[in-house]
Formats: structure tokens, sequence, C-alpha cells
């Protein structure tokens, strides 16, 4: 499901919008209308929004300031997942060449363009996420294989979908891992929470009989030989994403 905001401070335009887009998506949600600048802050730090409609004609600057707030804060997420709503006079010369926007469309404009311009933005998403998902697996994997994980074990295996969730997850960092991570993990393989742990727990103790001492030392940049903790090396992995 992809969260919507629209930051339009014309409220009938924002309700044709809102209306013609949750009759039409199954898969996104209209999660909120933001008038303001202020407002929309608000609701990008706070809510955060996938997608983003953005009006050029706000008052106060607000498109700018918006786009400008979210380079400056690089939050990635946003990457091609702005829309933006602009005059035809204005398309050239008003917004920024920025890899934030993904496209404009021309007012006056039809609902069904901004229905048509945003399946198009969440096909290229999720496109996208699936790519990064991929390398960032990759990534984990290696650093796993460079510990000497042996992935022949399911506890490597479910140790890193852990990381990988954790990963996705950043944004509500925790290190509860029983409370809010084994368990989509326990789901995902219809297996008891327990079963998983233990698992990921054997894979490990394996992994620290036959893994070298030196290895340990230079990966968890120890002075002298310790045997990591599951958490420690999960989290070390995590850090080095």
């Amino acid at each position: 499901m992809q969260n919507l905001l629209i930051v339009e401070n014309n409220i009938i335009k924002s309700r044709q919008i809102i209306n013609y887009i949750s009759q039409k998506n199954d898969d996104l949600k209209v999660y909120n209308i933001s008038y303001t600048y202020d407002e929309a802050i608000k609701m990008i730090e706070t809510q955060k929004p996938d997608i983003i409609i953005l009006d050029l004609k706000l008052t106060d600057s607000c498109f700018t300031k918006i786009v400008r707030y979210i380079k400056e804060n690089n939050i990635t997420k946003y990457l091609h997942s702005i829309l933006v709503i602009s005059e035809n006079t204005k398309i050239s010369s008003d917004i920024p060449n920025s890899p934030y926007i993904f496209s404009y469309i021309q007012n006056p404009y039809k609902l069904e363009d901004i229905q048509d311009k945003l399946k198009i933005m969440i096909t290229f998403k999720n496109m996208m996420k699936t790519k990064k998902d991929t390398e960032i697996i990759k990534k984990i994997n290696t650093e796993l294989k460079n510990l000497g994980y042996n992935f022949s074990h399911n506890g490597t295996k479910y140790l890193s979908e852990v990381i990988f969730e954790l990963y996705n997850r950043k944004d509500l960092y925790t290190e509860n891992l029983n409370k809010f991570i084994y368990p989509i993990i326990a789901e995902k393989y219809n297996k008891s929470i327990n079963t998983i742990c233990g698992n990921i727990k054997q894979a490990t103790i394996s992994m620290l009989s036959n893994c070298e001492e030196k290895t340990i030392m230079e990966y968890f940049n120890y002075t002298i030989f310790v045997k990591p903790k599951l958490k420690e090396i999960i989290f070390t992995i995590f850090s080095k994403l």
C-alpha cells in the first residue's frame, strides 16, 4: 500500500483528486492533505507518505521549500516520488532539475491525467525497489559469507532475512528484534519464533566454531578475541549496509 500526500491550497481541487484517486486505486491510500508548507513538512516528518502531489502555485513558495527541505535532509525515499501540478507557462522555469520529481501535469488538467501519472510512478517505484532490495540482500549475504556462515543451514537464511527486514524498517529503528522483526520471518516461513531464533543461533554457533579469531577481531574491531553476541553480529552487519 502506497500512501499519498496532496499539497494543494484549493480545497475543492484537493477533494476532487482524493475522491477520484480513492475510487481508482486499491493499492494507493490518500493519507492526508496539506494546505501550507508547515503542514506539509509536519506530514513528511511524522507520517512519512510515499508519494507527494505538489501544486506549483502554492503560496509562500511552498513548492520550492518542500523540495529543498527533502533535498537538504537527504530523504531518499522521495527520489522520483513527487508529482507536480504546473501552469503551462511555468513548466520550464519553475520546476527545478531535481531527482525527487517524477513528472509534471499541466494545469488545467483532467483527473485521468493524475491517475495515469500515478500508475506509471508506482510501477517505476516498485521496479526500483525490487532492484534495490536485490542489491541489499546481496550485500547482506556477502557479509555473512565473509564471517563464514554456512548457507546450507536454514538459520543463515533466516538471519539474512532478519537483517534485511531490519534494514527495510530503519525509519522505525529498534533493537527489540523479538517483538518487531522475528515475528515477520516466522510468519513468512510458517514457523514459530522459537524455531526461527533456534535455527539462527545454531548457524551462529557453527560459524563461531569455524571462523578464525583474526577474522572476528578484524570484523568487529576487537583488540582481543571475544565471541560476539548474536545481536552484535546482526547490528554490525546492518551498519555496513
